[in-house]
């Protein structure tokens, strides 16, 4: 017996394994972990996240909140909108997890009392009892203090920052709940607050807020693009097929091996983040195309009269060899993405990997059973007839010289446009307007500065203590000048609006002495007894470290691109290295800089991945075909389409990000579909029905062309839905395969005939 008469002879135990294997699916999927943290797209060895982590282990982690308030009637400083600001900063103390608090209400105030000793207040503590002229004055210092202005209250005075620093962790189920109770804390005091002053606008951004936005990002593609994606699949399948029991056994197929990927990828470990939440997505868009590919075939020999047992053992006897090649070579483009630099692209790699191979059990044993058992009337399954599919091979192989001539010329073309494409991962912007934490940071943008930073651990040449060097404290700050002058630098933080400010303090705030002090030993006895006088809490281990031989320097940035943070960077350390030899300045640090690299990382990365698939999938093609001439030909339309796409992306959109590099092999993984089925149809006129290339042509068209035609446009459909995703990167990889899969579509049916005229001329006996 074969295959196929086991299937049908044994279809109900077949159905029963494969309703137990979904249902331990669905059972791993309680066990599922969502890991929000945007780290996770760095991998352990990553030497941006290496350098960014050493830096916070002298200056404390980077996980905050920023409450933003804004006055409806106008201005900050009023009474009103000071006493907001100071409540919150007050109750902020409270949240779960607080480590610090910074505002311009607990903003450390130096003066000098009559006896000439140094007293160290905040800005202001009752606002009710200020005075005009106090305002006026508390308005003068926070619009102008370095360490205020610019960053926690803006410059005009039209907003006012309550910074958060906080003790999170980094991913896990603790971290995630840790973030929960953190928003819901800060959500209860800002809606009291608002309740206690109308008037009052807040606006919520920070490191917290930016991992929530991943979630919330996750969670409306999977709210709004899964039921599309689904809807789409029902309407083409109904179109194509006209039939309902073929599409509803689909339909049960794709979505059995989404579920059987999320569950198996649960069950090795792999915790779900925003890219693998795409997974399923991609799952049943690949997957989609074993079913069809067997249900075309079904229904064809139904209408040539043949019993339905008679029909299915010709589909499965037809499109088996088939349907495993091409699931073999879809999943080793995908299990190539395991050399990608990002964890979660390797992950999403991974699940689909599951996915396509579960697409295949289903598609191979659970279709067929089901098949079986389901009713069929054989005068009304006739698939969608496409004449266009007709003319088109005979326009191929008629004019095939022009044909080949006009492929070229495109392909030359799109690959001379590739070169263009600029590597740019700007995280800030990876969420679209319908996210609120990407309008609340744009916000902070236009107002005084948001979260896009970089940092530098800026060491003193002379060791220990070196940051009193009065050199040290001059060439830090002129390095501050040299970057406030820089396009696209929003605010620096310095630890000389410190220093200079406690000895202007000290020379009866004389603005001439807003300068280094003269000697070390003063510039010493300044810090030893500012640092004496703030309160708990609100002491200097953000800005210097222990040793007191480094300070740290925060510079604020505006929406800048990749290249132009690295340039930034760049041009700063050869500004020190020439102005500055007090400093040891090294290369930036922090969430920018991780993301300015990560784009190029990813694609030199994944070269070798695109390599070592190459290799596997043709060699798996060569071995299907046994034949090293198609073999070779095949290599062709298999790569051209990746190239004439990246092509369409650098005319289109000129920019690329951390998506760019999976989407080689993904690619290559889904494309080489279309050329496996053509050649095996092509192969099987040449040899068996010893028709001519002409011939052979026009019988793979005529046999597999509705399907390719029918399981490209739901690829490309599926695919293209994800440009209607929140989060940029699953935008970005959904239109570049998309349009990868269209035009490997367009070289399968036009490229690769055209070459098979010229080359394949060999006649073959039956």
């Amino acid at each position: 017996m074969t295959l196929e008469d086991y299937l049908i002879k044994y279809r109900y135990p077949v159905l029963l394994l494969t309703v137990v294997m979904f249902a331990a699916s669905l059972y791993q999927l309680k066990f599922a972990e969502f890991n929000d943290d945007m780290r996770v797209f760095f991998g352990e060895n990553n030497p941006q996240l290496l350098a960014y982590e050493q830096f916070e282990n002298i200056y404390g982690k980077n996980n905050n909140v920023v409450v933003g308030f804004v006055n409806r009637e106008g201005d900050m400083f009023t009474r009103e909108m000071l006493s907001a600001v100071k409540e919150f900063t007050d109750q902020a103390w409270q949240i779960p997890l607080s480590l610090r608090t910074d505002s311009m209400a607990n903003f450390q105030r130096t003066i000098l009392n009559d006896e000439g000793d140094l007293l160290v207040k905040p800005l202001y503590e009752d606002p009710s009892t200020l005075t005009d002229e106090q305002l006026a004055e508390i308005r003068r210092i926070a619009t102008t203090d370095g360490t205020l202005a610019g960053k926690l209250v803006a410059e005009d005075g039209s907003m006012a920052a309550v910074n958060i620093n906080l003790i999170v962790g980094r991913g896990g189920p603790n971290a995630a709940n840790n973030k929960i109770k953190i928003q819901s804390s800060v959500n209860k005091l800002v809606d009291e607050l608002q309740v206690k002053y109308p008037s009052l606008e807040v606006y919520k951004t920070g490191g917290v807020y930016a991992d929530g936005a991943f979630n919330e990002a996750t969670l409306y593609d999977i709210k709004y693009l899964f039921p599309i994606m689904v809807v789409l699949m029902i309407g083409a399948m109904l179109l194509f097929l006209r039939s309902i029991s073929g599409t509803i056994c689909t339909i049960l197929v794709v979505l059995m091996a989404a579920a059987t990927a999320l569950g198996g990828a649960i069950a090795f470990g792999i915790k779900l983040s925003p890219t693998t939440a795409m997974a399923p997505i991609v799952v049943i868009t690949v997957g989609i195309a074993d079913s069809v590919h067997i249900l075309v075939t079904f229904f064809h020999a139904l209408n040539d009269g043949k019993s339905k047992e008679e029909a299915i053992n010709e589909a499965l006897h037809v499109n088996h060899v088939p349907i495993f090649i091409t699931s073999l070579t879809t999943m080793i483009g995908f299990l190539s993405m395991n050399f990608n630099d990002s964890p979660p692209f390797r992950d999403m790699g991974n699940v689909v990997a599951i996915g396509v191979v579960a697409a295949y059990f289903y598609s191979v044993f659970s279709l067929p059973a089901l098949l079986a058992i389901l009713p069929f009337n054989t005068k009304r399954q006739r698939v969608y007839r496409f004449k266009l599919i007709d003319l088109l091979a005979n326009f191929v192989v008629e004019r095939y010289q022009l044909v080949f001539v006009g492929m070229v010329a495109v392909i030359i073309s799109l690959s001379m446009a590739v070169p263009k494409i600029e590597f740019n991962d700007l995280f800030l912007e990876y969420f679209d307007d319908s996210i609120e934490f990407r309008r609340n940071n744009d916000f902070f943008v236009e107002k005084m500065s948001g979260l896009m930073a970089i940092h530098y651990n800026v060491e003193a040449d002379s060791g220990e203590g070196g940051i009193n060097e009065p050199d040290y404290l001059r060439q830090l700050d002129e390095l501050a000048e040299w970057y406030k002058q820089q396009p696209g630098v929003l605010h620096v933080s310095n630890y000389t609006d410190i220093i200079f400010r406690l000895n202007r303090t000290w020379n009866d705030d004389d603005a001439d002495y807003y300068v280094a002090p003269s000697t070390r030993e003063l510039a010493a006895q300044y810090l030893l007894l500012f640092e004496l006088s703030l309160p708990s809490g609100l002491d200097l281990s953000n800005f210097i470290n222990v040793e007191k031989s480094a300070s740290r320097m925060s510079v604020s940035l505006a929406n800048l691109k990749t290249n132009e943070i690295i340039q930034l960077d760049e041009r700063a350390q050869a500004w020190a290295k020439a102005h500055a030899p007090a400093l040891k300045l090294p290369s930036a640090v922090g969430e920018s800089v991780m993301f300015a690299h990560i784009a190029k990382r990813n694609i030199e990365s994944m070269l070798t991945g695109v390599y070592i698939a190459l290799i596997l999938i043709s060699a798996v093609i060569l071995m299907a075909l046994r034949n090293l001439k198609l073999g070779i030909l095949s290599f062709i339309p298999n790569v051209t389409p990746i190239i004439m796409a990246f092509g369409v992306w650098a005319l289109l959109v000129g920019e690329l990000g951390m998506s760019g590099g999976s989407v080689l092999v993904v690619a290559l993984g889904i494309i080489v579909d279309d050329t496996v089925h053509f050649l095996t149809k092509y192969q099987r006129a040449r040899r068996k029905l010893s028709l001519e290339v002409g011939d052979a042509i026009k019988y793979s068209f005529n046999t597999v062309g509705v399907a390719l035609l029918v399981t490209s446009a739901i690829l490309v459909g599926g695919f293209s839905i994800l440009y209607e995703s929140a989060f940029k990167p699953s935008k970005d990889l959904g239109l570049l395969i998309s349009l990868s899969v269209g035009l490997a579509l367009i070289a399968t049916f036009l490229l690769l005939p055209s070459m098979l005229m010229f080359l394949d001329r060999k006649s073959y006996n039956k």
